[in-house]
């Protein structure tokens, strides 16, 4: 999660909820005859870290290493690790990327559940689809990230994802998408993450343009901007965020099997539609 000075609210203590995803995935392991191994080895190398950083606030210079190793575990797993390929290393530093920002994005009541649970439906109706292993993995995080909003989706949430949690989803999210990147060929589900990709991504670049460091608390995300400035309330937030996934997550279910030019003109089209709209938003919400 976002430091606290950083996120629009106090989260109240979770006393341990945070563990429900990584539990879910390790039951997963057991119950199926130790699927991926590589992966769960890191997940767990994240929990491990993450529960350590929610309890000491750990420098990022001890986190980053296991991140690493982590996105590394993932590629291996993939069969994507190639120690003598570009494109790995540019995967290993944008993976790590990927997990730190879907972290930040934690940062208000509801959206961690909401766009998750978007984003992992869709991955899991692919799986089904594709008659996948993947299909039980993300059956049983789709359960407890149930069990995780039913106390998380309110005006005054009772448990929150903590580091733990969300970090663990970042993983799983990141491995189901370049899972089917790989196993389909295909680039078009990369939009699958799109909504927290441009709001991560442009922010940490007008923080850049700034001159702050991006390892510092800050209030631009635009959930943020929309809770401070608009008025809008943490849920309402939440939904739109995953809302727009969800019709985004749609316009894939209907192209991923078309022509590669069909699919990248709506990659493209869906980046600059998003990007022009956080333009927008920001320019309205920033005085």
């Amino acid at each position: 999660m976002i430091p606290i000075l950083e996120a629009p609210i106090q989260f109240p203590q979770s006393e341990g909820v945070e563990f429900c995803f990584f539990l879910a995935v390790i039951v997963y392991f057991f119950r199926f005859s130790y699927p991926y191994p590589y992966l769960i080895l890191g997940i767990s190398l994240i929990a491990a870290i993450s529960f350590l950083d929610d309890l000491y606030a750990l420098s990022v210079s001890i986190r980053l290493p296991f991140h690493f190793i982590a996105v590394g575990l993932l590629l291996y797993q993939l069969g994507w690790f190639d120690v003598f390929s570009v494109s790995t290393y540019v995967l290993w530093v944008l993976g790590v990327a990927f997990m730190n920002s879907y972290n930040f994005m934690d940062g208000i009541n509801g959206i961690t559940f909401m766009y998750s649970l978007v984003v992992l439906a869709f991955f899991s109706l692919m799986a089904y689809m594709e008659n996948s292993m993947s299909f039980q993995l993300t059956m049983y995080v789709l359960i407890s990230l149930l069990i995780f909003g039913f106390f998380n989706v309110r005006k005054k949430a009772v448990f929150f994802a903590g580091d733990i949690g969300s970090m663990t989803l970042a993983i799983l999210v990141l491995f189901m998408g370049l899972y089917f990147i790989l196993k389909l060929n295909t680039p078009i589900f990369l939009c699958a993450v799109s909504v927290y990709a441009v709001d991560s991504g442009l922010t940490i670049a007008y923080r850049l343009w700034l001159g702050e460091k991006i390892s510092q608390p800050h209030r631009h995300h635009i959930y943020q901007k929309l809770v401070d400035k608009s008025g809008w309330s943490h849920l309402k937030v939440s939904f739109y965020y995953g809302f727009i996934q969800l019709l985004i997550c749609l316009g894939i279910l209907f192209l991923y099997q078309t022509e590669l030019w069909i699919q990248y003109m709506y990659t493209f089209g869906v980046c600059i539609i998003l990007v022009l709209g956080y333009y927008s938003i920001f320019k309205k919400l920033t005085v």
